[in-house]
C-alpha cells in the first residue's frame, strides 16, 4: 500500500503542472487587471508601473516559467487586490468553507445513506416510492434556488434564522441545508442502487439461508460491500464542498473560498486565481488518494498494484 501511495503521489506532478498552465492561460485572456485594481482615473503611467511592479509586462510564457519556479520555492504570490500573500488570505477563508463542509457532508451522509437503506430494504411500499420522489426533486433543483427560497421562507417571512453571514450556529443552518440537500439526494438513490445491487447476490441469500438474523445480514454483510461506491461518491462530493460552495457561498455572504475566488475573478486578481486552484487541486487529489487507500480496509480482496 505505502509504495501504490508514493507511486500515486508522484503522479499527481503532470496533473497539477496541466492545471496551472489551463488556469494560467485562461485567466490573462480575461484582460488586464491594472485598471480594475487601480480605477478608471489611474493614469497611464501608474498602470504600466503597476504592470512592471506586477510583471504584467511580460510575455505570458515568461510569467508562467516564473511563476512555476515560485510555487517550487512554495510560494503562491501575493494578491494585486489585497497586497497580501495569497496563501495568508486563503487560510483566513479555509476554516469558514471546511465548517460549511463538514456540516453539509455530516448532514448529507447520515441522512442520504439512511434513506437510502431504508428504500432499499423497503422496496416496492408506499413510503418507499413517496421518499424517492422526495430524492428525485431534490436532485432537480438548483442549488441557488433553494437558496434564495429558503431565504425568502425562514429570513424574510419566518424570521427564524438570518439570511446570510457568519459568526453564529445560526447563520451555519440554511447553506448547510441548501448546499447538503443535492448531495443527501444523490447520497440515497446511489446507496439505493447500490445496496439493491449487493442485496441480490448469492452471498446475501447464503447467509439468509443459514439462520442469521435480518440485521446481520444487512448491516454485517450487504452495506458493508455497498460501502466502496458510496464512499467513492461521498468522497468525490466532499472534494466539491472543501473546494468552495461558490454559488452557496456567494448566496448567503459566507466568507468562504468559494466567494473568495469568485471576488478574485471578478477582479481578475491573478495570483489568487491561480494559487485558490491549485490549492483545491491538490486537496482533490489527496482525498481521491485517501478514498483508494480506504478501499482495502472496506473489502479485503482489493490489492494495491
Amino acid at each position: 500500500m505505502a509504495a501504490y501511495a508514493v507511486r500515486r503521489l508522484f503522479q499527481f506532478a503532470p496533473t497539477l503542472l496541466i492545471i496551472l498552465l489551463l488556469t494560467f492561460t485562461l485567466s490573462r485572456l480575461t484582460g488586464d487587471p491594472a485598471r480594475l485594481v487601480l480605477g478608471l482615473g489611474a493614469s497611464e503611467e501608474a498602470v504600466q508601473q503597476f504592470r512592471r511592479t506586477h510583471g504584467l509586462d511580460q510575455p505570458v510564457p515568461v510569467q508562467f516559467l516564473r511563476y512555476v519556479l515560485q510555487v517550487l520555492r512554495g510560494d503562491l504570490g501575493v494578491s494585486l487586490r489585497y497586497q497580501e500573500p495569497v496563501l495568508q488570505l486563503f487560510l483566513q477563508r479555509l476554516p469558514a468553507t471546511l465548517q460549511l463542509g463538514l456540516s453539509t457532508l455530516l448532514l448529507s451522509s447520515v441522512s442520504g445513506v439512511a434513506a437510502g437503506v431504508y428504500c432499499a430494504v423497503s422496496w416496492g411500499t408506499l413510503p418507499e416510492r413517496f421518499l424517492s420522489l422526495l430524492v428525485l426533486v431534490g436532485q432537480a433543483v438548483p442549488g441557488f434556488l433553494l437558496g434564495l427560497l429558503a431565504i425568502l421562507l425562514f429570513a424574510l417571512h419566518f424570521r427564524v434564522l438570518p439570511a446570510g453571514g457568519h459568526g453564529s450556529a445560526a447563520h451555519l443552518v440554511l447553506p448547510t441545508l441548501t448546499l447538503g440537500l443535492n448531495l443527501m439526494a444523490l447520497t440515497a438513490r446511489f446507496s439505493r442502487s447500490a445496496l439493491l445491487e449487493v442485496l441480490s447476490q448469492d452471498y446475501v441469500r447464503t447467509a439468509r439461508a443459514k439462520g442469521l438474523g435480518a440485521r446481520t445480514v444487512l448491516y454485517r454483510h450487504a452495506l458493508r460491500n455497498a460501502l466502496v461506491p458510496i464512499l467513492t461518491l461521498v468522497a468525490t462530493q466532499s472534494a466539491v464542498l472543501f473546494s468552495g460552495a461558490v454559488v452557496t457561498e456567494t448566496v448567503f455572504s459566507w466568507p468562504g473560498i468559494g466567494r473568495f475566488a469568485v471576488e478574485a475573478i471578478l477582479s481578475r486578481d491573478f495570483p489568487v486565481i491561480q494559487g485558490t486552484v491549485l490549492i483545491l487541486t491538490v486537496l482533490v487529489l489527496l482525498v481521491n488518494l485517501l478514498v483508494d487507500l480506504s478501499y482495502g480496509l472496506l473489502d479485503p480482496r482489493i490489492r494495491y498494484t
